[in-house]
């Protein structure tokens, strides 16, 4: 978790103080660690620089406190001072910076608490993007959604267990998109984790009876070819051919059965489909900028081969956590390519695919009412 370093004086009046500190800081998901206010370690100094705020305590109007706040300063890092109430704090200990007075008992300390909450809420945009969802966490509801906790990447999943979704909070924040890499922000979203499956298909074509003019494909004799009823041998294989309108109508489908005021299905546009492929660094691929490899996705197949299931190719994961964001099928977006209106794009390559055109940033287009053979998608959550 991002790390905040919090400097209280030593002595058993100040141990309260400490609790109420950092028992905030982690129910807002950071890492709290108290650094010595009679002697800084060169440990504590590393730990100072690379944490993302700083908590200071002004009572005692010690050297280290100033040392502290000085080093904050310098970094242009995120302080914010408390101090017992009576003390007055010289000019220059507020620049830059803000001072919480507060007493000690219980009454005082729980005034504490709740001005420091506003205090960390307030001063967000200075704190680095990259831990700005973590205080936005308690503002988002996500409900139907259900928390499962973080995955190995740090990042946090949730789940319509009723539809089998699976899907991953992308932190709001700064992404290099497309091949000039230019600057963008995006909201927190959240996006699916595994493309939409057979098996997913099949249920809301039962429930709704949807017209559906595409075809489903098996496996006849190791060859991929249309078959009549749903190969329930492929459920957990991506469903394609698929036009964009029919994922438009699965979605909306969701928003009837699962849609709140706070939550909202859709098709993802294509900046926040390249967020969740390539992250924050502007990489190549999911993976990194090494060349893509048959361990870290599917390409280079011929039509008859067909796709992967989609809980597959681990080591070609996003670096959220998103699967198959490079090669197996193709993915819709939202958006319209270029200025024509009339297609839409298409991301991430697929099966029968060069390895080069694989790279996050490529935009490829089809017409929204034709479905094919290497093409699929995943599923969007907005909230707000």
């Amino acid at each position: 978790m991002p790390e905040i370093a919090v400097l209280i004086p030593e002595g058993e009046d100040f141990a309260s103080v400490f609790e109420v500190v950092s028992s905030l800081c982690e129910q807002l998901g950071f890492s709290p660690r108290r650094i010595s206010s009679e002697k800084i370690s060169e440990e504590e100094l590393t730990f100072l620089r690379h944490s993302v705020a700083a908590v200071i305590d002004f009572t005692k109007k010690d050297f280290f406190s100033a040392i502290v706040m000085g080093i904050c300063m310098a970094q242009d890092k995120l302080w914010i001072g408390i101090s017992q109430n009576g003390v007055e704090l010289p000019a220059n200990l507020k620049e830059g910076g803000e001072i919480i007075q507060y007493q000690l008992g219980e009454a005082g300390l729980k005034e504490l608490r709740k001005n420091l909450y506003k205090a960390l809420k307030s001063h967000k945009d200075t704190i680095r993007y990259d831990v700005q969802h973590l205080l936005k966490r308690q503002e988002i509801s996500y409900k139907p959604l259900k928390e499962k906790g973080e995955n190995e990447f740090g990042y946090r999943e949730y789940e319509l267990a009723e539809e089998g979704f699976t899907f991953i909070e992308i932190p709001e924040g700064p992404f290099l998109y497309g091949k000039a890499r230019k600057r963008e922000e995006l909201p927190t979203f959240l996006m699916s984790k595994y493309l939409l499956t057979n098996e997913q298909w099949h249920r809301f074509l039962e429930d709704t009876g949807y017209d559906w003019k595409g075809h489903w494909l098996g496996r006849v004799r190791g060859k991929l070819k249309r078959v009549p009823e749903f190969p329930s041998e492929m459920a957990d294989y991506p469903i394609v051919d698929i036009s964009f309108y029919d994922l438009w109508h699965y979605t909306e489908w969701l928003n009837r059965k699962y849609g709140t005021k706070e939550t909202y299905f859709t098709v993802p546009e294509e900046k926040q489909w390249e967020k969740a492929a390539r992250g924050t660094d502007g990489r190549r691929f999911p993976w990194g900028n090494e060349a893509p490899n048959h361990e870290l996705a599917l390409y280079e197949k011929d039509l008859r081969h067909g796709p992967a299931p989609v809980d597959s190719f681990h080591k070609g994961a996003s670096p959220y956590g998103c699967l198959h964001m490079a090669g197996n099928v193709f993915e819709w977006t939202s958006s319209f390519f270029d200025f024509d209106f009339k297609s839409r794009v298409v991301r991430g390559g697929s099966y029968a695919i060069e390895p080069m055109e694989l790279e996050c940033s490529a935009r490829f287009s089809r017409r929204p009412e034709i479905g094919h053979w290497t093409t699929g998608g995943r599923i969007v959550v907005l909230v707000w």
